[in-house]
């Protein structure tokens, strides 16, 4: 019976296998490769952005401004609806 370090030892580099694979993928397709990296790239927008919005209503708060705890409470809303729609999008292709 063979232990796990010897199965772990008899597999390839992670880093040459994932290359191998992008290498693979893009030659057989070239533009869902592209979509899926775009889409990655575009889903971390919605999560930076909630640092924003947290910030926007933190000083709506503090300084009894309801415009801007509004405005921050619509964009934290339209955030995570983003960040959930790009994600489930991007999972799909």
């Amino acid at each position: 019976m063979t232990s796990s370090s010897d199965r772990l030892r008899d597999l390839p580099p992670a880093l040459s296998s994932m290359w191998r694979l992008c290498k693979l993928g893009y030659r057989h397709e070239p533009r869902l490769m592209l979509a899926a990296f775009a889409l990655s790239q575009l889903a971390a927008l919605p999560d930076a952005l909630l640092a924003l919005w947290l910030m926007l209503l933190g000083e709506g708060v503090l300084d009894h401004r309801p415009g801007l705890v509004r405005a921050a409470a619509i964009g934290l809303g339209l955030s995570a609806t983003g960040t959930w729609f790009l994600r489930t999008v991007s999972t799909r292709v």
